[in-house]
């Protein structure tokens, strides 16, 4: 039960942070604000599901590759409509784009850098 509510919550996440970018996009929003939407949206999501499921939400977890992909997945979906490719398949890159980012970031343990302070 646990490896499909984690499957569903990469595709939620991947899904929110373009559903953001296509609602900002509608809104006709420049490109920066789409992605930021997308973001939001995401970003949003996750934390209500750690929230409500009793866990630390992942965008406190130090280090951990989640809005990085949120970003990516939106900066994709954005370009690729900006190069005058179908939304459909922009929307599916955009995803293709988040999930593989999450997926291989815990593959690999890919994380990003930490502030630590020097003793």
């Amino acid at each position: 039960m646990d490896t499909l509510l984690y499957w569903i919550g990469l595709v939620a996440v991947a899904v929110s942070a373009l559903t953001g970018v296509l609602d900002a996009g509608r809104k006709q929003m420049d490109i920066v604000g789409a992605v930021m939407v997308g973001c939001a949206t995401a970003l949003g999501g996750g934390v209500l599901r750690d929230v409500l499921c009793n866990e630390v939400p992942l965008i406190f977890v130090r280090g951990e590759l989640y809005a990085s992909a949120a970003w990516a997945g939106a900066l994709a979906l954005v370009g690729l409509q900006e190069l005058g490719v179908s939304p459909v398949v922009a929307a599916w890159a955009g995803m293709g784009v988040v999930l593989a980012a999450r997926l291989l970031a815990m593959a690999f343990r890919i994380t990003l850098p930490t502030y630590s302070e020097r003793q």
